[in-house]
């Protein structure tokens, strides 16, 4: 039985694209019965109306599981809760909080 992966990504950068190539290399080592599939957002993760018009944008776009990498985890607001997965990449922010 084929098993449905949806990556989410963010909009692409031109300058940035670690955590995509790190998803391909996964991709590859995924077993046969993993269909993996990708889903780049249509808009940039900046503002408050681009963030909850991109969490409308997922809801059609789900598969049997949905992983979510980079920094687009608000669109987790409207998907399946226990179909979803949540990759937390760079905690680094934190270091700077006082």
């Amino acid at each position: 039985m084929k098993i449905n992966v949806v990556y989410f990504f963010r909009k692409p950068f031109t300058d940035y694209f670690s955590i995509e190539e790190l998803f391909g290399n996964i991709r590859n080592g995924m077993p046969k019965n993993i269909e993996v599939s990708n889903y780049c957002l249509k808009r940039e993760s900046k503002g408050l109306l681009n963030r909850v018009l991109s969490c409308f944008e997922v809801i059609g776009k789900q598969g049997q599981i949905n992983h979510i990498t980079g920094d687009v985890h608000f669109v987790a607001f409207l998907m399946k809760k226990n179909r979803t997965v949540l990759t937390i990449h760079d905690l680094e922010v934190l270091k700077r909080l006082n």
